[in-house]
């Protein structure tokens, strides 16, 4: 996993070969973090990332159609960012229709047109709508601004997270109460 983590800070054709074959790894952790990897490269170098590999485009395309997974999102979201419209397509409804966890997926890794992040911005689970609200944050958009509000206020992971995500868009709020709570249980768990 680490390997494949690695090669997806590389940007040629060794490492998208690597990367390539880890897609079709027995280990489903490692097929996992290439395919991060491989969406992150897409994000990055858009079609020429899927051009470095002839073998990279076939192997993406057979876990895309291998149903409603955390590996056919991803690959579903690196043909999408690698310039496949139809891809582009699927993984728009993917952020409105499949499970949750996909969802969320969908809207963090595809590079979704803005309609479509922000109708996530009120779906039913709150992961999605931090999930779209931080993509939309990172836009500098300020329509995330209310639900990142709530979601502060709410306590917890995510209101750690919103809190962080209105910071970058330059608004004024005040800290979660438990912040001080949450930063030094992570420093003693990193202890």
């Amino acid at each position: 996993r680490n390997a494949a983590r690695a090669l997806g800070q590389r940007s040629d054709g060794a490492a998208v070969a690597a990367l390539a074959s880890g897609l079709s790894d027995s280990d489903s952790a490692v097929r996992n973090e290439s395919l991060l990897s491989v969406v992150k490269l897409t994000s990055r170098l858009g079609e020429k990332a899927l051009a470095m590999a002839s073998e990279l485009r076939p192997a993406l395309t057979k876990l895309s159609e291998s149903g409603l997974s955390t590996e056919s999102v991803l690959a579903t979201a690196a043909l999408s960012r690698g310039g496949d419209k139809a891809q582009e397509e699927r993984l728009n409804g993917l952020a409105t229709t499949a499970a949750p966890a996909l969802r969320k997926l969908a809207v963090e890794n595809g590079g979704l047109d803005s309609a479509t992040v922000v109708k996530a911005l009120s779906d039913e689970d709150a992961s999605v709508r931090m999930a779209a609200a931080k993509v939309l944050a990172a836009r500098g958009d300020a329509r995330a601004a209310p639900i990142l509000r709530t979601l502060a206020a709410s306590g917890g992971a995510l209101a750690t997270e919103a809190y962080r995500a209105l910071r970058a868009l330059g608004e004024s709020v005040t800290p979660p109460s438990d912040l001080r709570a949450q930063l030094e249980a992570g420093e003693e768990a990193a202890a």
